[in-house]
């Protein structure tokens, strides 16, 4: 089952925790420090927490995902921010695609990809390939800011198993982290009521961590430089030990 196929219809209450303003604040005040852009890309944007936010701040986005659903919650989303007039109709372009196999008409002046999208290829090959598809639609000079998982531990906060319920929805979230491989494997059995009905579905999300070493290794392959790092959404530079690091690269001008 592709992931976020029926968990997109959830995804926002299970995530309501999630502190997106903080996140979207860092990237403002990081893509700030160059030319301020004007047409940004949310990269793997899922239902737009992120996109909205930058529209809010002023930017045109460009949201791009592979899953429809989520795309379509997004949408949905941008569309009452257009009508309710807090931001102008051309605000949001959306778009159905592979990060991998991203292509687009016309340029960014800069690109974001959040909330670890990029563990989820899981190979060094489709990591390459995801940032150089994504340098290629930055203009010369503009940044990209994302954010990739290191490492995972057993020991982590986070339980091997949660049960979770809303208003509607239950959800089982399971957890397996393989240290071997670096993988973090999450099963998902969520039942939705709709109508008088239930609607069940099981889903399986695994992601890949990945070092310093070999992010760097795939910025450098598609071209961009000028690497900092950050021991998460904050001004403290990461280091081998940092969980969530977040990345900004620069396209040569």
């Amino acid at each position: 089952m592709e992931p976020y196929r029926h968990f997109a219809y959830i995804y926002d209450h299970v995530m309501d925790t999630v502190p997106y303003d903080d996140w979207v604040a860092f990237v403002v005040a990081q893509l700030a420090q160059g030319n301020r852009p004007h047409r940004v890309l949310d990269a793997c944007c899922g239902t737009g927490n992120v996109s909205l936010r930058l529209a809010q701040a002023g930017f045109q986005v460009v949201g791009v995902d592979r899953s429809l659903s989520m795309l379509q919650m997004a949408e949905e989303k941008g569309r009452r921010l257009v009508e309710s007039g807090e931001v102008p109709p051309d605000a949001f372009a959306w778009g159905c695609q592979d990060v991998r196999e991203l292509r687009l008409e016309q340029p960014v002046d800069a690109a974001v990809c959040l909330y670890d999208s990029l563990n989820y290829l899981l190979t060094p090959e489709d990591l390459q390939q995801a940032m150089a598809a994504i340098a290629a639609v930055i203009r010369p000079g503009g940044l990209l800011v994302f954010d990739v998982y290191q490492r995972w531990d057993a020991d982590r906060e986070v339980p091997p198993k949660q049960i979770i319920q809303g208003a509607g929805w239950s959800l089982i979230w399971e957890n397996h982290f393989d240290r071997r491989t670096r993988h973090w494997r999450i099963n998902l059995k969520g039942v939705v009521r709709e109508g008088g009905r239930r609607h069940r579905f099981t889903e399986e999300h695994v992601e890949r961590a990945y070092s310093l070493a070999q992010v760097k290794k795939a910025l450098t392959a598609a071209g961009l430089g000028g690497v900092k790092t950050f021991d998460g959404f904050a001004d403290t530079p990461a280091d081998r030990y940092t969980e969530r690091v977040v990345y900004v690269a620069a396209k040569p001008a």
